[in-house]
């Protein structure tokens, strides 16, 4: 059985009466909107009426009636439209795009930090926001197994780079209302009813040699063979047909009014062939994102970033953090956040997963009831934890303190050490503990001072002035 050619007569445009159709092209591609472009002449009476209608993604149908059927060839919304008057004759221009292009007008920024959401869990959770919709997932469900992060790209874009990881692309469906798209090659087989002996091959031998040194190692040249084809049948976009005894595939749409009939171009390739080259988002490169430490473990922190309202700490990803030296061997400088305080997570290249946390600027802002800022001289350098434990390093010598002055140990430029304890000191040794001066040995107490050894041996010095010598045999020279 043949099919007939859909002349210009069978073709209605919604939301605008027209007389007369002059152009229109329809284009539907893999990773990208569906696309209209149309011109006709406007019903007389209408005159500038629609461009003041037309308001922000006012929805449009091109259709046409074969018997009493009506069938969609293109859903969307308008994104320009322009009405020029000549002789009084309303000629009407108009640009639209199918409705995955509401996916793609808001930059977004959020994370998705738990390993173990699978890809398609990750899709519903980007798709909540758009409702009606309708979408088919052919793409393996399998966890994430890394951060995910959507930075400075729409809803398209990313869904469009995440499942790039699949080799895989979006195949809008833009013969139906509202927002429909497969992701992944849907295998939906048409019988086609016209033989197709017209048709253009060729071979993109630049495009396989990238992708196979690149991307799919697995790639053939075959692949890359495309074939383009003409019919008066209409296809759609990932379309699965018999071609010249083979199994093709349709990767691009194209309607076309010629001479009063709509003609249909398609190009058709091995299901192989519509694998997508994975995308990256190069926007994230040298990128920080301010977050807050929520655990910390070893060498790594879990940190809510500030580009999501909320983290649940569970479920947050691990990042490596870095510190100022680090080795193998565990040698190095090893000194941790505290939950609590402000980060970075740094991303130094194109790949979220080679991420890690970096300290960030410091927020502390001394109390208007404290008259001591820590950070009032440069040329004083510390380092304190949040347990009031304290190195500090000043042009005088070395400060280490505990809690508030409780303990503390100060070494001068002088030569000289202070020994401090708001208690009790203690030196002790396994052998031996040597104490001299060149000059003078100075021992003071309030109260009396004890020197004495294990058996029994003893010089007491009394608050009253007197020195007691006991021991088991005392000798006198």
């Amino acid at each position: 059985m043949s099919i007939e050619a859909i002349s210009y007569e069978n073709i209605r445009i919604s939301t605008y009466e027209m007389e007369y159709i002059k152009e229109l092209k329809i284009t539907n591609s893999i990773n990208e909107h569906g696309n209209l472009e149309l011109t006709g002449i406007l019903v007389h009476e209408r005159k500038d009426e629609d461009i003041h209608l037309t308001e922000k993604n006012t929805p449009i149908e091109v259709y046409y009636q074969k018997y009493d059927e009506k069938v969609s060839l293109f859903h969307g919304v308008i994104t320009k439209i322009k009405i020029e008057v000549v002789e009084q004759v309303h000629n009407i221009y108009i640009k639209a795009k199918s409705y995955t292009y509401l996916m793609d007008t808001t930059k977004k920024y959020r994370s998705f930090q738990d390993k173990n959401m699978t890809s398609h869990d990750l899709i519903r959770e980007v798709m909540k926001e758009y409702s009606p919709s309708d979408y088919k997932m052919q793409i393996p469900n399998v966890p994430i197994g890394q951060l995910v992060l959507q930075y400075a790209e729409t809803d398209w874009v990313f869904l469009r780079r995440f499942v790039s990881k699949f080799y895989a692309g979006l195949f809008p469906a833009i013969e139906l209302q509202n927002i429909h798209y497969y992701i992944g090659t849907p295998d939906i087989f048409v019988d086609t009813a016209n033989k197709m002996n017209n048709y253009t091959i060729y071979k993109d031998l630049d495009l396989y040699e990238y992708m196979q040194k690149n991307h799919i190692k697995d790639v053939k040249e075959i692949d890359f063979t495309v074939y383009e084809i003409e019919s008066f049948e209409i296809l759609k976009l990932g379309n699965h047909i018999k071609f010249l005894g083979h199994d093709f595939y349709i990767s691009e749409v194209q309607h076309d009014l010629k001479e009063g009939i709509i003609h249909n171009k398609y190009k058709i390739q091995l299901k192989n062939g519509l694998r997508q080259r994975r995308l990256y988002n190069k926007n994230i490169m040298g990128v920080s994102v301010d977050g807050m430490i929520l655990e910390v473990q070893r060498d790594q922190v879990k940190v809510h970033l500030h580009i999501d309202m909320t983290q649940e700490k569970s479920k947050a990803y691990w990042f490596p953090y870095s510190t100022m030296a680090a080795s193998p061997d565990g040698s190095g400088w090893y000194c941790m956040p505290e939950i609590g305080d402000q980060v970075r997570v740094y991303f130094p290249t194109k790949d979220e997963k080679d991420s890690f946390a970096v300290s960030a600027v410091s927020g502390y802002v001394p109390k208007k009831t404290n008259k001591k800022d820590r950070m009032g001289n440069p040329d004083v350098k510390y380092l304190r934890t949040v347990h009031d434990k304290e190195v500090r390093f000043t042009p005088s010598g070395i400060l280490i303190s505990c809690d508030s002055g409780q303990a503390s140990i100060k070494l001068n430029k002088d030569g000289s050490i202070s020994i401090i304890g708001q208690n009790s000191i203690h030196v002790n040794a396994v052998e031996n503990i040597d104490i001299r001066a060149e000059k003078t040995l100075t021992m003071t107490a309030n109260e009396k001072i004890d020197l004495m050894c294990d058996k029994g041996g003893k010089i007491e010095f009394t608050e009253a002035g007197e020195i007691l010598v006991k021991g088991t045999e005392v000798k006198n020279n």
